[in-house]
C-alpha cells in the first residue's frame, strides 16, 4: 500500500560533487535515493536502505529510502539526476527547464531492484 506525495527534486552537495563522474558508484549512491519523512516511512513500513517505487503521471522509478526529518510529511525529495528525471514533468513550458517541484505522485514499498545507471540510460534510449 502506498501513499500520495508531492515529489520535489533539487541539487545536493553530495550529488553535485560527482558531476564529473556520473557513472561512478559514488554518484549512484548520491542520486538513487528518496528522502522521506520518518512518519511517512512508518506508514509505508520502510526504513533507510529499503526500496520504494515512486510513481507520477510522467513515469516511475525505484530508489533507496533515506529517512529525513528535514522533509515534511507528504513530500519526498529525490536529488537531481537520472532517477528524478524519470518522474518529473518533461514539459518546459518554453523555459528550457522542466518542473522540478510539486509533482503529484505516490510512493510504495517494493522488493524490485533499483535500476543501475546503465539500465536507466538504456531505457532513455528507447523513449
Amino acid at each position: 500500500m502506498g501513499i500520495n506525495v508531492d515529489v520535489i527534486t533539487g541539487r545536493t552537495l553530495k550529488q553535485g560533487s560527482y558531476v564529473d563522474s556520473k557513472l561512478s558508484s559514488e554518484y549512484f549512491e548520491a542520486v538513487a535515493v528518496c528522502e522521506i519523512n520518518p512518519e511517512d516511512c512508518l506508514k509505508l513500513g520502510v526504513k533507510s536502505g529499503d526500496r520504494v517505487r515512486v510513481k507520477t503521471d510522467y513515469g516511475e522509478t525505484v530508489v533507496f529510502v533515506k529517512e529525513s526529518k528535514e522533509v515534511p510529511q507528504g513530500i519526498v525529495f529525490i536529488p537531481l539526476g537520472p532517477y528524478a528525471n524519470m518522474v518529473i514533468d518533461p514539459d518546459t513550458r518554453g523555459t528550457g527547464m522542466p518542473g522540478f517541484k510539486g509533482v503529484k505522485g505516490s510512493v510504495e514499498r517494493t522488493e524490485s531492484n533499483v535500476p543501475t545507471l546503465d539500465e536507466i540510460i538504456d531505457h532513455m534510449k528507447v523513449i
